[in-house]
């Protein structure tokens, strides 16, 4: 495949399948109902000195404007008939930012052991096939 000058490839062809990895693909197998194998980070911002303050409104706008800078935002997990062959990724025509961004609410001053709590969805199996949650956001 020819790759345009100045591209690696990824955002120069956002529709092609891209399948998973050794690795990746050995997380998805060895995952069982008891034992998930994806991955969940925390993230803390400190929007006290962000311009016009913070807003969830704000952060899903900037995401529903880049999300096409970032075409892994949009895939979605599909498994071959049969298992034969790796699982891949590929672009969801149906890509709805709303599910893939929750706000969720806590309490005053917003930090805690509620706030490094993992939520419900986060302990779930992977979604297969289907799109995987990109984040929630808590305020």
């Amino acid at each position: 495949m020819s790759v345009p000058q100045g591209h690696s490839g990824i955002a120069a062809y956002p529709d092609r399948m891209e399948r998973l990895g050794g690795l990746d693909a050995t997380f998805l197998y060895f995952e069982t109902p008891s034992m998930h194998m994806h991955v969940c980070g925390l993230l803390v911002l400190d929007t006290s000195e962000t311009k016009g303050g913070y807003s969830f409104d704000r952060i899903r706008q900037m995401l529903v404007e880049r999300h096409p800078l970032m075409p892994a935002m949009s895939r979605k997990l599909v498994v071959p008939p049969l298992n034969f062959g790796r699982p891949y990724w590929v672009k969801d025509p149906e890509f709805d930012i709303d599910y893939h961004l929750k706000r969720i609410g806590l309490p005053a001053p917003g930090g805690g052991p509620r706030a490094g709590r993992p939520r419900r969805r986060h302990c779930q199996p992977t979604a297969r096939p289907g799109p995987s949650p990109l984040g929630d956001v808590g305020d």
